[in-house]
């Protein structure tokens, strides 16, 4: 499932939260300058224990995952697969049994050159062929499939296009890359999300509120 959170009323500093998540995650935490990039970092794993509590009980508190050379998350044992993503006042995490990417990416002016170099002529003509009304929105959508695709994918670069057979579903924009399908979504206006799994998935998206992650995890008691 796919788990997606606003952050913008979390307390960074809350012993409870910080008994929930990682030592890693705690450092990370404590090297951001910014309260808006500790709240958002610090409810990425934040939803990762909400859907441990949910999918994997059997799994114990702070969540006892590691982090490659190339900074990917995923637990030793190879039962779960992990990705985390943030943008603006929110956080995502999926959590899947086979290799998954996720992104979230907060609508801003769109950098041509950034688009230039991550996505092929075809997809750039796709863009332009759009109604000037949907060509703005359907940069991120593009831009956050190539981040999840990154995330899912090894050996794959962002600023190394590749060429996708594009679809459209229900208005949003649907990618089928080799044994990969990447699924971008609205969940909430001026936001793009997207997700890359490995072979056909229909993703679930669950958006638990901050007072709903507590709820669960007050039932739950970190190791």
């Amino acid at each position: 499932m796919i788990y997606l959170t606003d952050v913008s009323r979390l307390d960074p500093a809350d012993p409870f939260w910080l008994g929930f998540v990682s030592e890693s995650r705690r450092q990370k935490i404590e090297r951001c300058a910014r309260v808006e990039d500790k709240q958002r970092s610090l409810g990425a794993e934040l939803l990762l224990c909400y859907a441990i509590a949910n999918e994997a009980p059997d799994l114990a508190l702070p969540p006892a995952y590691k982090l490659r050379t190339d900074g990917k998350p995923f637990f030793a044992d190879g039962r779960w697969h992990v990705s985390f993503a943030h943008s603006g006042k929110y956080a995502a995490c999926a959590l899947f049994t086979t290799s998954v990417g996720v992104d979230i990416q907060s609508h801003r002016e769109a950098d041509r050159r950034a688009l230039q170099k991550a996505l092929t002529k075809n997809q750039i003509d796709m863009i332009a062929a759009m109604p000037p009304n949907k060509q703005h929105d359907a940069y991120f959508d593009f831009w956050c499939m190539k981040e999840s695709l990154v995330k899912c994918v090894d050996g794959v670069s962002l600023l190394q296009p590749a060429e996708f057979q594009f679809a459209n579903l229900q208005g949003r924009l649907a990618v089928f890359y080799d044994n990969y399908t990447l699924r971008s979504f609205g969940v909430v206006p001026g936001y793009s999300l997207a997700v890359c799994c490995e072979a056909a998935f229909s993703p679930l998206i669950v958006h638990p509120s901050i007072d709903k992650i507590k709820e669960t995890l007050q039932t739950k008691k970190p190791v």
